[in-house]
């Protein structure tokens, strides 16, 4: 029975603990300004959108090696400039826009993506999928209008993913280090909010005593 009420007294222990940490961290981060707020919380997205980018289009790029192949026929093709500023001046984007046509089942499908992963000169992708040439298309056999020309992973895929590996073990040991300063600080504080209330206790005793 008593050692029933001392590992019910642990977990609680353990309870209140974890409350006070998470109090401690809300606190935190409370306590910066909006900006930083906002800046946390704007680098917690795009860290998040990099990561389901690599792992929805490592995924995509892994299944199309087993996709189904069909002919298919470019439709269009053409270079397309996007004007951007900057500090440094304005400068033109150019990307390739390669449009193809491929049938499943008697239904026709089109699209625009040449690859996952692979990233191509403008120039060259225009070379290479002239308008009017007959291709090869990959489909996903579950979801025929999701197709590449080029299918598989590139060197491109790989320099990203160590690159999210090594930001994500950086991220990883950083919150490990802030998490048990915090919980040590916590452990103190709440050590000595118990030597409080027992010296409250016994002093209270005393005077009862008395």
């Amino acid at each position: 029975m008593a050692q029933n009420d001392n590992t019910r007294y642990g977990e609680i222990n353990r309870v209140v603990l974890v409350r006070k940490l998470l109090s401690a961290v809300k606190a935190d981060f409370n306590s910066n300004s909006i900006a930083e707020k906002g800046g946390i919380i704007f680098l917690a997205v795009l860290f998040a959108f990099f990561m389901f980018l690599l792992i929805y289009g490592g995924k995509k790029a892994t299944q199309s090696r087993q996709w189904q192949p069909i002919k298919g026929r470019i439709i269009s093709s053409e270079i397309s400039e996007r004007r951007t500023e900057s500090e440094q001046g304005s400068k033109f984007i150019r990307s390739a826009k390669v449009v193809y046509q491929y049938s499943v089942n008697n239904k026709k499908y089109t699209s625009t993506r040449i690859s996952f992963w692979k990233k191509t000169y403008a120039e060259i992708s225009i070379k290479r999928y002239p308008a009017g040439k007959r291709v090869v298309v990959y489909y996903d056999p579950k979801n025929p209008k999701v197709s590449v020309l080029d299918k598989g992973l590139s060197i491109g895929f790989y320099v990203l993913a160590f690159i999210m590996l090594f930001f994500t073990s950086l991220l990883v040991i950083s919150l490990v280090i802030y998490i048990n300063k915090k919980y040590e600080y916590v452990i103190i504080m709440n050590n000595a909010e118990n030597h409080h209330a027992r010296q409250t206790e016994s002093e209270i005793d005393c005077k009862n005593e008395y």
